[in-house]
Parts: C-alpha cells; structure tokens; sequence
C-alpha cells in the first residue's frame, strides 16, 4: 500500500460533538425551520397570553420558544460528551487507508475495508471528511490529519468518481 494513501488521527471529543450536531438535523432545512418557527410561535403566544393577563400560559409559551436551543445544546451536548467520554474506543488512534478498489479504516480493535459500493454519500465542510455506510452512521475524518494536503484531494476525487459529489 501506497504511504502517501494512509492518514493517521485521533478523533477529538470537539470533532465528535461537531458530527453529532451535524447528524441530529438530517436535513439543514428543517433544522433552519424549527430553529426559526419554535422561537416566532412561541413569542407571538406568549405576547397574546401576557396581553390576555395568562402568566403561567405565558411561561409555557416562552419555554416553547426555546426549547430546540435547549434540548440541542443544554440536553443534547452533555449526552454527546458522556457518550465520547464512555466509548474508548472514540479516542484511540486510527488509521485510514484507500486505493482504487475502496477505502480501509484500521484501530486497535480492529479494521474494516469498505469497498466504495458499501458508502452511500459522503460529505465534507472545512474541518472533516465523513463516509457514511448508513444514513446517521458515518467514518470521521478530520481535515486536520492530512498535513500535507495530499492525501484528502485525491481521496475526494475517488470519492467523487464513485459516489457523486458530496452532499
């Protein structure tokens, strides 16, 4: 195998709160919808109850309004960090591999070859790679281990040939 084919990398805790976040909206849209909707329903509901004298209505209406910031951020970010902080296997050091024929991702547990037929999407912004085999299950890659800047770009252009562009 080619060296200049393998990334070695720790996945950081921030790296895997990052995917969960990314992971918890499956599509952007929507995510851009609640987060707009929640908060203008529930102001115009706790002006109407506040105009009407309703305080405890209120009150509901105002926790409406911000409960996708707390059940996103105060709720789903502490789970996120236990279920790194529990998961050994999270922090220990991998190794990705890829050739022509699909990609190879080695731990201490052990190493799976993915053959490119098995990823089903893949998608990437400024600070990781991810290969999905499932729909919310996916490979992090973290931008961060190709220090060269040699490896990620010509495995973006396998990935690309095979699956499509990134999305």
């Amino acid at each position: 195998m080619n060296e200049s084919t393998e990334l070695r990398y720790v996945i950081s805790e921030d790296e895997f709160l990052a995917v969960r976040r990314l992971l918890s909206w499956r599509r952007p849209w929507i995510r851009k919808l609640v987060l707009s909707v929640f908060p203008v329903v529930g102001l115009v509901l706790a002006l109407l109850t506040w105009w009407r004298g309703e305080l405890i209505t209120m009150v509901g209406a105002l926790a409406y309004a911000v409960s996708p910031w707390v059940l996103g951020y105060v709720v789903g970010t502490p789970l996120a960090r236990r279920y790194y902080r529990r998961s050994p296997t999270l922090h220990e050091a991998q190794a990705m591999r890829f050739d022509d024929e699909g990609v190879t991702f080695i731990s201490t547990v052990g190493q799976s070859r993915l053959h490119w037929k098995h990823l089903i999407r893949w998608y990437q912004d400024e600070q990781r790679l991810l290969l999905f085999i499932q729909p919310g299950m996916c490979f992090i890659i973290p931008k961060r281990a190709d220090s060269r800047g040699d490896v990620l770009p010509r495995l973006c252009a396998l990935l690309r040939q095979h699956l499509g562009p990134a999305r």
